[in-house]
């Protein structure tokens, strides 16, 4: 298990290191509706619930009163990729997308956790984590969210339960326990952090969910530890 405390040589290390396979493509390139639509946002069959400007793509519910949920078109694609709702049901996945971004709002209440603090923040650098996947053959992230995950990992783990969003099982709920840590080859965490709280000394339910399952006695009898 690596848990990312990274200091500044880390980071310029970073900086200078090449990739050795940059044959990869994002997330949402992946799903079957980008090769249907060649990625053309309207042409999905979520268009009648969708609007988009530029980069940024609005989807709305549809009873009508609600203003829409902002993403960007990468985050679009993500969700459609992980989607496991009916293919062609776009008012469902309106309604899930939806749900989805409102669960990911300060104070949203999750299951298992501690409310959503004001400002959630990852730092880890990109070339950071591409050594970690290339050189150290890191494969779950096991601590993230829909909106902030590296799509460079094959399997990722939310505080948010979006059953409707696990990509034949790729997101799951919760990195923080055994049958996570167990359930990748070799998993990551960088604990998201509230910054307003940084300097105030408080612990939340993720630092002392790590501290725990980091103490736990090695499981011997499976592939991994924790």
């Amino acid at each position: 298990m690596i848990s990312a405390v990274l200091r500044p040589s880390d980071v310029v290390m970073a900086e200078g290191w090449t990739r050795s396979h940059p044959a990869w493509g994002p997330l949402g390139e992946s799903g079957p509706e980008w090769t249907r639509t060649r990625g053309i946002i309207e042409h999905a069959f979520t268009a009648r619930w969708t609007s988009v400007e530029g980069d940024k793509v609005t989807i709305r519910r549809g009873n009508g009163i609600d203003t829409g949920k902002g993403m960007t078109t990468e985050v679009f694609w993500r969700l459609m990729a992980l989607w496991e709702g009916n293919e062609r049901d776009g008012a469902a996945f309106a309604e899930a997308a939806c749900a989805c971004l409102d669960t990911l709002h300060p104070g949203a209440v999750r299951t298992g956790c501690s409310a959503r603090k004001e400002e959630m923040c990852w730092a880890t650098p990109w070339n950071q984590l591409w050594t970690f996947v290339e050189e150290l053959a890191i494969e779950g992230e096991l601590t993230c969210d829909l909106l902030n995950l590296f799509e460079g990992f094959k399997k990722w783990f939310t505080w948010e339960d979006l059953t409707l969003f696990t990509g034949n099982g790729r997101v799951q709920r919760d990195g923080l326990t055994t049958q996570a840590f167990n359930s990748v080859r070799r998993g990551y965490i960088n604990p998201e952090y509230n910054g307003g709280d940084v300097g105030h000394g408080e612990v939340d339910d993720h630092a002392r969910g790590l501290l725990r399952i980091t103490t736990r006695r090695p499981d011997r009898r499976s592939r991994g530890c924790a």
